[in-house]
Parts: C-alpha cells; sequence; structure tokens
C-alpha cells in the first residue's frame, strides 16, 4: 500500500515557502496549466515510455503475491 500512495503521489517541493513566494507560486501555475493544455501529447510519450517504479531496481524488493502495493 505505501508504494502505491507513493507513486499516486506529487510533490513539487519538500520546504515551507516564504513570503515572498508569490512568482515562484506564478510559474507552478503557469506550468500545470501548460501541461493541463497539452495532456494528449504527455500521454502519448508517457504510453510509449517502458516504466517501472524506482523501487523495483532496490536489490531485495518484491512484491508478494496476495500483498496490496
Amino acid at each position: 500500500m505505501t508504494c502505491q500512495v507513493i507513486e499516486d503521489s506529487l510533490c513539487l517541493r519538500r520546504m515551507h515557502l516564504n513570503p515572498d513566494a508569490g512568482p515562484a507560486l506564478d510559474e507552478y501555475a503557469a506550468a500545470f496549466e501548460r501541461v493541463w493544455e497539452n495532456l494528449d501529447v504527455i500521454a502519448r510519450f508517457a504510453r510509449a515510455l517502458d516504466y517501472a517504479p524506482p523501487w523495483a531496481a532496490v536489490k531485495g524488493y518484491e512484491q508478494k503475491a496476495g500483498v496490496p502495493a
């Protein structure tokens, strides 16, 4: 379950914003707008990727049968 939560999450920053963060937030908003306007292109690229979660490369990690991801 934990790996699924991580896989389905989006983290922009791992720090608190200072009071002057307005311009940075405006840039985030503009970027999300550009992504939203081009979801068809992004989806096409994403479907073409040979994706594996990062933890799949960790030696000894394996999903056990019957245990939710």
